[in-house]
């Protein structure tokens, strides 16, 4: 019996021992900065970690945020465990953690900032307990709680084709960035789509935007070397700068009316586009806007095959012209009818002129008549009168 005592208790110091130096190694593994008298933000420490248990407190304090960075470098991190002390991350948390799968977001999580997950490429699903009140995970994709935004889509997820839930109203910058496997893209309520949000994805073939978007800001689809086919929304205004650059296999855009801004190098390297419209609504193309990539030297060169269909007169038709990009100019409808409307004033201005030297002639011709009535009136007057006076004689 003692001899059982004994073992028993030697088992609990031991586990008793293990624990303590689990909960050691894993304060030792993290750096931390107080945010007040009971909160810190914690950073790691170990860049070679494989699993990472962030302990709930360290020297008494309670960990409640995940510093910006904070797992910054930790490029062999395949699992990550969060404490539901934790109410707060910051951007970059994870950025390059290239062999992280998965994450759990806890019910305490309040506020999630940009960038999270930048640079996870083996990201499969981000996961949010139920109980969180502030976001919410639908088939691994994180969204707010209301499906409002979408925040991030993993880039790892297997599927090929996405559906953009129709409560979605806003992609966050960066969502979509470095996506693995996404071909097909569907977003049939979306409004805003933030800056660079589908940057990298590198098997993206067709998208199929929400005419409620006005603009594309950034570079959202830059590099996704086989997009093929986009269909722009009927009200779009504004195409910002490298939207589409490196898009090499973009073989058509048609630009809807309502276009007013082409960004600066937004189509830049687009090789095989051919033809492409301009709408004469299109106020500003900037530098290098389309029909440029760089050439064999690395130097700006104008794409040989492009050539831009342009209302004579227009923006676009300076931008062709002044830029050497291969042009073909129309004459718009409006210029014809001011045309038709100068010739007719001309023809009018014409007729007025003729009309007015034919009255001056006429008028000319009939003063004329009248001096020389006046002229034979006083020589019948004075003949008259010399006869008069022979008479009286």
């Amino acid at each position: 019996m003692r001899l059982l005592k004994f073992i028993l208790a030697g088992l609990m110091t031991t586990v008793v021992m293990t624990g303590v130096s689990l909960r050691v190694k894993a304060e030792e593994d993290f750096t931390y900065e107080v945010i007040n008298e009971n909160s810190i933000s914690v950073k790691c420490a170990n860049k070679s970690m494989k699993q990472a248990k962030i302990p709930e407190k360290i020297d008494g304090y309670t960990v409640t945020t995940l510093a910006d960075k904070c797992f910054d470098g930790c490029t062999a991190l395949e699992s990550v465990t969060i404490p539901a002390t934790v109410d707060h991350l910051g951007m970059y948390v994870f950025e390059g953690c290239s062999e992280l799968k998965n994450v759990n977001i806890p019910e305490s999580v309040t506020e999630i900032k940009e960038f999270c997950f930048e640079g996870c490429i083996k990201l499969e699903e981000i996961t949010v307990d139920e109980g969180n009140t502030a976001y919410c995970s639908r088939d691994g994709v994180l969204f707010t709680k209301s499906c409002d935004t979408l925040i991030r889509y993993p880039q790892e997820k297997e599927a090929e084709n996405y559906q953009v839930p129709d409560e979605c109203r806003t992609i966050s910058p960066w969502a979509f960035t470095d996506s693995q496997h996404l071909r097909d893209l569907s977003m049939s309520k979306v409004e805003r789509i933030g800056a660079d949000a589908f940057m990298g994805s590198i098997r993206l073939r067709n998208v199929t935007l929400s005419n409620d978007i006005e603009e594309l800001i950034g570079a959202s689809f830059a590099k996704c070397p086989l997009l093929m086919t986009i269909q722009l929304p009927s009200k779009l205004k504004s195409i910002g700068e490298r939207c589409f650059f490196d898009c090499i296999r973009l073989r058509s855009i048609e630009f809807p009316d309502t276009l007013q801004t082409i960004g600066k190098m937004a189509f830049y390297g687009c090789v095989e586009l051919g033809e492409v419209t301009i709408p004469s609504s299109v106020k500003t193309i900037e530098e290098n806007g389309i029909g440029f990539s760089v050439d064999t030297n690395g130097e700006n060169a104008v794409i040989p095959n492009i050539t831009l269909n342009v209302d004579f007169g227009s923006p676009a038709y300076d931008y062709a012209r002044e830029s050497g990009v291969a042009f073909h100019a129309k004459v718009s409808g409006n210029i014809i009818m001011l045309v038709v409307v100068i010739i007719l004033m001309l023809a009018l201005l014409v007729v007025g002129i003729v009309i007015t030297i034919k009255q001056n002639q006429l008028a000319k011709v009939a003063e004329q008549e009248q001096k020389e009535e006046e002229e034979r009136l006083k020589k019948v007057a004075a003949l008259q009168e010399r006869r008069k006076q022979r008479k009286n004689e």
